[in-house]
């Protein structure tokens, strides 16, 4: 019988949390604005993802062709070719690999190590609290662009070890936001109950921390993501970032410069593509803090 009462409050727990869900889908899907800036951003994985198909690696993106340099848009060249004769729709679109590693992956692996410290903090609190805090202030009180200067002169050019060096600079702001919460849900009772039932650490982090601070997790993981994608594009244009002639958006930005007054189509295209791609994630970032707001329910 007691059973039986478990896994209907467990089913009932989870049939919430669907419909928690599947109401912040539902707000979303009214602001025509947020649907725009999700397309964006699901576009913009759809290209990395078939990139091969659309324009080939080798031959157009990286291959020197000294008889169609400087070419400007046409029907054979969308968005022209650059210096080296390379077409720079090609090179566009498989940038757009190395914008995803430098925005996605790079937020990714910050925001599990955020998590889990704010999580371990949050349950020990006291010494644990205070030692990750300072940590954390430690590393906030360098600025981002600093810190991924440093890392990468010593790291050197590479698109990990430029991963390496967003990742690392973003983990403070993350830790922060989701210390947060995760500080305000150690405080509830079932919390309490579950360690006096003998609940874990881990089990505790799975069962109840996990769950509670997936929303701001989630916003976090947007807002950070287009911020790592413009200062990865940043240590590129400064050549720190990754090495020619791989097709980098901030790179082909920095090589463009010397030709900027004649050929404006060379900075333009990369330009366009770094600010619109930074521009739909923010936009759908904003759009779903403000979706799972439980304050804003109805205004969004």
């Amino acid at each position: 019988m007691k059973g039986t009462e478990n896994d209907n409050a467990l089913l009932a727990k989870r049939v919430k949390a669907r419909s928690a869900w599947a109401e912040t889908w539902d707000r979303l899907k009214q602001q025509p604005v947020a649907m725009i800036a999700l397309g964006g951003i699901v576009l913009i994985f759809l290209i990395a993802i078939f990139g091969d198909l659309i324009a080939n690696y080798k031959d157009l993106a990286i291959a020197q062709n000294a008889a169609e340099k400087l070419q400007p848009p046409s029907l054979r060249h969308l968005f022209g070719t650059d210096r080296f004769g390379r077409d720079m729709f090609a090179r566009i679109v498989h940038g757009t690999r190395i914008a995803i590693a430098m925005g996605f992956v790079s937020t990714l692996a910050a925001i599990f190590v955020s998590v889990i410290m704010s999580c371990l903090a949050a349950i020990y609190g006291n010494r644990t609290d205070n030692f990750v805090m300072r940590v954390v202030d430690v590393i906030s009180s360098i600025p981002n662009l600093v810190m991924a200067i440093a890392i990468c002169s010593g790291l050197g050019q590479g698109l990990w070890q430029l991963v390496v060096a967003l990742a690392f600079g973003s983990i403070p702001y993350a830790t922060k936001m989701c210390r947060s919460v995760a500080l305000s849900v150690v405080q509830n009772e079932f919390i309490e109950a579950t360690r006096a039932l003998g609940g874990g650490t881990w089990y505790t982090i799975r069962r109840h921390l996990l769950p509670n601070i997936a929303s701001i997790t989630i916003v976090t993981f947007t807002g950070t993501a287009a911020f790592n994608i413009l200062m990865g594009a940043t240590l590129s244009f400064i050549g720190l970032g990754v090495k020619a002639p791989r097709p980098e958006w901030g790179l082909m930005l920095s090589e463009s410069m010397s030709y900027m007054t004649r050929y404006p189509y060379l900075a333009i295209v990369p330009g366009l593509a770094i600010v619109l791609t930074a521009l739909c994630i923010n936009t759908f970032g904003d759009y779903l803090r403000d979706a799972l707001d439980p304050q804003l329910k109805g205004k969004v």
